[in-house]
């Protein structure tokens, strides 16, 4: 069912080791990146379908906090619209490389792009920003977290794409 190859970015490594992203949070985005479409850094996914391709282990709606807390540090994008049959949705990944069409080696700008269809693409991974907040000092990136957090959260919710984060699971 799964061919090829994907290219995987060495520096979420980093991340990982640093606890900036957790073991979970790496594991399903690795899956993401797989699961994306090679010309477009595309995935359409949801944690009812993440739940079943995973097998055992995470449950759906700690899937879907770790899908929230990728989308909040920057790694992922999902866009509001529903995929028409599945109950999955659009979900772009940044600084993806796409590897396929005209644009090969090209970056995606996730959360520079308005229509998941149409993602922007930068020639050089250096011009795609980077995760939230990670070139700002703590106490400016604790400000602007705050912030956009109330905001991101509440768009999020409106859109029904996410509920609020399962505070047991997240304990």
């Amino acid at each position: 069912m799964f061919k090829g190859y994907v290219r995987l970015r060495r520096g979420v490594l980093d991340h990982l080791q640093q606890g900036r992203m957790s073991f979970s949070e790496y594991g399903i985005y690795t899956i993401l990146v797989q699961l994306a479409h090679s010309g477009s850094g595309c995935a359409f996914s949801n944690a009812k379908s993440l739940e079943a391709l995973i097998g055992r282990g995470l449950k759906q709606q700690r899937i879907q906090d770790i899908l929230f807390e990728l989308h909040l540090k920057g790694y992922i994008r999902p866009f509001g619209q529903r995929h028409v049959g599945s109950g999955s949705y659009p979900i772009l990944i940044h600084r993806y490389q796409i590897t396929s069409g005209d644009k090969k080696d090209w970056f995606v700008d996730a959360f520079n792009t308005k229509d998941y269809r149409k993602p922007k693409l930068v020639k050089e991974q250096e011009d795609v920003p980077g995760a939230w907040g990670a070139d700002l000092t703590d106490e400016q990136a604790e400000r602007i977290a705050d912030e956009e957090l109330e905001e991101e959260i509440r768009r999020m919710e409106e859109d029904g794409l996410f509920e609020t984060p399962n505070e047991a699971a997240a304990q």
